[in-house]
């Protein structure tokens, strides 16, 4: 299986490649003022997607898997209630209240 995954990623990055050359030279032939057929403009308004994708995965400049973010560790669930909240005893607080709205203080 991993072989079959490791030639559908060649024959997907040499496609690739094939549509980024393709789609530069008819830009070129854009740029110089040439006619283009159906297939060539396709190829020119698909190049700044084609350089986004070289970018991110192939360049130098790409971020090579590290843009990702780090997976969130898992913690243990909270347990809110006490001994005493099992005999139905409301547990006490201690210290002041936190409450922000005082009445009568």
């Amino acid at each position: 299986m991993n072989a079959l995954r490791t030639i559908i990623k060649l024959a997907l990055a040499f496609a690739f490649m094939v549509a980024f050359l393709e789609s530069v030279v008819a830009t070129a032939k854009w740029w110089h003022g040439e006619a283009l057929s159906a297939w060539e403009v396709a190829l020119a308004l698909a190049l700044p997607v084609l350089i986004g994708i070289w970018v991110r995965y192939y360049s130098v400049f790409g971020c090579g898997g590290a843009c990702l973010a780090p997976p969130r560790p898992t913690r243990p669930p909270r347990t809110i209630a006490s001994p005493d909240a099992d005999a139905g005893v409301a547990p006490q607080r201690s210290g002041r209240s936190r409450s922000i709205l005082k009445c009568g203080s």
